[in-house]
């Protein structure tokens, strides 16, 4: 009887074991089907063949459990035969090489891998609301841009095939030095704002002249949207200028002008002066830090005076701007104090005690 007993009680504690060892499991993997897991055997593997949006977290993690019924809808919506990109989580606290490799620091970390097809090689790391409609719509979108420059890039590649194969023209006879020199003479548009757009006709001829700030990105770029109205600022602070001039090349329509200026990412910021000299700025997208950096330059270059004159404009205008913030708390502050009295006008006196009013009614 006693061997019966100890035989049902180690059946018993196996049973037990494996339940809880099913539990921890089921508990560490905070998404279900059709959430696809990825992990150091499969991730690099799973990358090549189509784009996946990844949700790299740590099952310990609140965030993380926060955006788990998100993150679950999302793949539901995602991950079905017809979509571009499939809805994936890597646990870093099993495949913590994989985590490590993309420098994951924080949890939850979400990132858009594309499919190893010559668009990009970086990840796009997501840093928007999290939220289902934003989710959504940061796919879409970057999505919709990626196709958009495919097509752009095979239109491109069908038209210089075909004008490849035109015999010259044997009555205008225009050699390849005239066709470049009609290129070149093509102005840059410039917007409303003292934007100007280049491309790879104007873009050569444009930068030969005057100190220039060039941004190359792409329209799909998370980041590039969002330093979008920043550069449209900064570049109608020298609308007016005739030495300080503010651009963008688009690289997706000319990608040969961002693969001749060794462009590596998006977005870059390049200084040129004088067609010449030319650096990658390294700082802040902010109006004031790119405006500092470009007082360094001016001064580096001999334009003292010019320099002079873009450190007082942006003193004057933070200056403004401080002025402004302030005026506006001491608006807020005002009117704090206007709802404050009539409200205490409106307090009602407190009550008097019973002997106190009898007193005064002579009643005592």
């Amino acid at each position: 009887m006693g061997k019966f007993c100890v035989r049902h009680a180690s059946i018993a504690s196996a049973v037990m074991v494996l339940f809880m060892a099913v539990m921890c499991e089921s508990a560490a993997d905070i998404h279900g089907p059709p959430v696809v897991r990825l992990n150091k055997t499969n991730f690099n593997e799973s990358l090549q063949e189509s784009h996946h949006f990844v949700m790299f977290y740590a099952p310990w993690c609140g965030h993380c459990k926060n955006l788990a019924p998100t993150w679950q809808k999302l793949a539901e919506k995602k991950n079905t035969e017809d979509s571009p990109v499939i809805i994936a989580n890597t646990d870093c606290t099993k495949d913590t090489e994989v985590c490590a490799s993309y420098g994951i620091r924080s949890y939850p970390t979400l990132k858009l891998f594309l499919a190893a097809d010559g668009t990009s090689e970086d990840a796009i790391k997501y840093n928007g609301a999290r939220t289902f409609d934003a989710l959504v719509k940061f796919l879409d979108d970057t999505l919709a841009g990626l196709a958009e420059a495919k097509e752009a890039e095979a239109k491109k590649a069908a038209l210089e095939e075909a004008t490849g194969n035109i015999e010259d023209d044997p009555i205008t006879d225009q050699t390849e030095e005239d066709e470049d020199e009609e290129e070149e003479d093509e102005m840059a548009v410039v917007e409303k704002n003292g934007l100007y757009k280049l491309t790879e006709f104007t873009y050569k001829n444009f930068i030969k002249k005057g100190y220039h700030l060039v941004k190359f990105f792409a329209p799909w770029c998370p980041h590039c949207q969002e330093m979008a109205a920043m550069w449209q600022e900064l570049a109608g602070k020298f609308a007016t200028s005739d030495k300080i001039f503010v651009s963008e090349v688009d690289c997706t329509t000319d990608n040969d002008v961002c693969v001749t200026a060794e462009v590596n990412g998006y977005p870059t910021i390049m200084w040129f002066a004088n067609g010449g000299s030319r650096d990658v700025y390294p700082g802040q997208r902010t109006t004031v830090d790119v405006q500092e950096y470009l007082i360094k330059k001016l001064t580096k270059a001999g334009e003292k005076d010019l320099a002079a004159k873009v450190k007082e404009d942006m003193e004057i205008e933070v200056y403004m701007l401080k002025m402004q913030k302030e005026a506006d708390e001491m608006k807020k502050e005002r009117e704090r104090q206007a709802w404050r009295g009539p409200a205490k006008a409106r307090r009602s006196p407190s009550p008097k005690p019973p002997s106190q009013k009898l007193k005064e009614d002579g009643e005592l």
